[in-house]
């Protein structure tokens, strides 16, 4: 089982990379979310996460600051708070090729609970397990908390 420092730094690499390649936007097994009659009026959520895995302006202006980032370990869990002068930019891009690659490979999923989006890397074979939640209020999308449950 790896360290909490490994996992800590494995959350960190997902949560502050921005090196990703943008040659292919497709996500794996994302499911258009299912949004009531007024959301569809307002901010979907597939223009608001395009946009916000791309424009670091507009990313820092739809975080929820203080950020919260829930982590497990062997020692037990903890909590990190990222205010928004720490913040620097998460790149959420995606593509089918980082399931197999050879390090650090993991599939990312999109799952819709009503007002609340929860985007979750799961790692192939590697136990990265982090979750991102996004919450839908005044008609914008918001990400609101982090955690990282990986061993």
């Amino acid at each position: 089982m790896k360290s909490s420092a490994s996992c800590i730094v494995i959350f960190t690499l997902f949560l502050f990379s921005c090196g990703a390649s943008n040659s292919d936007t497709r996500r794996e097994a994302v499911s258009e979310p299912s949004l009531t009659q007024t959301q569809t009026k307002m901010e979907d959520f597939g223009s608001f996460f395009q946009r916000f895995t791309t424009d670091s302006v507009f990313q820092i202006s739809r975080v929820d600051f203080p950020f919260h980032i829930r982590t497990s370990s062997e020692g037990g869990e903890s909590e990190t708070v990222i205010d928004k002068v720490a913040w620097r930019f998460s790149d959420f891009h995606y593509d089918s090729s980082f399931a197999t690659r050879r390090v650090d490979a993991y599939t990312q999923q999109v799952k819709s609970y009503g007002d609340t989006i929860r985007l979750e890397l799961r790692g192939v074979d590697n136990g990265i397990y982090i979750d991102y939640e996004f919450v839908f209020r005044n008609g914008k999308w918001f990400m609101v908390s982090g955690s990282d449950y990986s061993n």
